[in-house]
């Protein structure tokens, strides 16, 4: 008789508490929490002695969310990129297939279970790198909303990377590639729009480049500590739908590769 199959939201919760369960216990986690705490600690040192410029509070300001971004997306990478060939590795991924669970449903898992964790690591340092900071000048609730909703689908868009290539290339190799791409990916990009040698080689790169992933744009945080207001609504729908993409076709080849490949 075969085993009674497993819902999908049973499966992603299943899956979930696992990736969760990990990152309780990656040490990681906790020495990018120290550093917060250390720049927490600097703020309040900083308060006490008094801080009077705006531009300086808005400097503070940018600091603590920047590293909010920078570690968030450090520690979901970290969890993304080893999940499948970890547990091939050391074969406990057997026990979840024989569940049944489907291999489509255990990838979009680990995807959704990385970056929910991710998001769970960042709401925390955002806390710890924004309360301390005194507001000197004024900020714009609305490009606060757009700033977190537009993380939130970096750090999914981070996973379901990390997640595919992980199908194709080895860890190591995998980490260092996206690693460069989110920091320096945007440079490169508009570096090889501008080395094209004719217009229409030009267009046709430009054309290209603008599908490639580019977490750049979907960074708010100078545009909000800059006290800037927030995009229209048509850019900001559309650069969801550009990660919603992104994310998509990195799901659906991770999840096509994986239901072929022998394990």
């Amino acid at each position: 008789m075969s085993a009674p199959s497993v819902s999908s939201w049973r499966s992603l919760t299943l899956i979930t508490r696992g990736v969760f369960i990990e990152l309780a216990r990656k040490k990681d986690a906790y020495v990018l929490i120290i550093f917060m705490l250390l720049f927490v600690t600097g703020m309040l040192a900083a308060k006490a002695v008094g801080i009077d410029s705006p531009s300086t509070g808005t400097f503070l300001l940018n600091l603590g969310i920047s590293l909010v971004y920078l570690f968030s997306h450090t520690l979901t990478l970290l969890l993304a990129f080893n999940q499948i060939p970890r547990e091939l590795e050391h074969r406990s991924i057997y026990p979840l297939l024989a569940r049944p669970l489907s291999r489509s449903m255990y990838v979009f898992s680990k995807c959704v279970a990385c970056a929910l964790c991710g998001m769970l690591v960042y709401l925390i340092l955002f806390v710890l790198g924004w309360l301390p900071v005194p507001k000197l000048e004024s900020y714009h609730a609305s490009t606060l909303f757009q700033m977190i909703a537009l993380h939130f689908g970096s750090l999914f868009m981070i996973s379901a990377l990390a997640v595919a290539c992980s199908l194709f290339l080895a860890r190591g190799v995998n980490l260092v590639i996206l690693a460069v791409w989110f920091l320096f990916g945007g440079k490169l990009v508009i570096f090889m729009a501008g080395r094209a040698s004719s217009p229409v080689l030009a267009q046709g790169s430009s054309w290209f480049l603008a599908y490639l992933p580019d977490f750049e744009k979907l960074n708010l945080v100078t545009r909000y500590t800059d006290g800037i207001v927030a995009l229209p609504a048509g850019v900001f729908f559309g650069l969801l739908v550009y990660v919603l993409v992104i994310s998509a076709f990195a799901l659906a080849v991770s999840m096509r590769v994986f239901e072929r490949r022998p394990i």
